[in-house]
């Protein structure tokens, strides 16, 4: 009985060394991704926020044309749509002759 219990401690002793040698690894990798990884980040942030800041009167200028073009864009989109009733209209009236043709029959 003594044997088996020596025996348990003695594994539960091993996994719980076993537990702190990982759980030491991951504060090792954690510290290493806090040393290196984050003040890269932060450049990172900082580069690309000036680089926004220098595109932005680039950005207000596409902006202003996009706006100037939406009439245009409205007049070309009310065209299709005559366009396309047009066709319509038409196809309706094809059928309704090719109808009225097979009717007489």
């Amino acid at each position: 009985m003594r044997k088996l219990e020596s025996l348990v401690r003695f594994t539960l002793f091993a996994i719980i060394e076993e537990l702190l040698r990982i759980f030491e690894r991951i504060y090792e990798m954690i510290s290493l991704f806090s040393l290196f990884f984050i003040p890269y980040l932060r450049w990172w942030k900082q580069f690309t926020w000036s680089a926004r800041e220098s595109e932005a009167p680039a950005r207000e200028r596409a902006w202003s044309a996009r706006e100037s073009e939406a009439p245009a864009r409205k007049r070309t989109w009310s065209a299709r749509e005559r366009t396309c009733s047009a066709r319509e209209w038409s196809a309706r009236f094809a059928f309704a002759e090719e109808l009225a043709l097979y009717s007489n029959f």
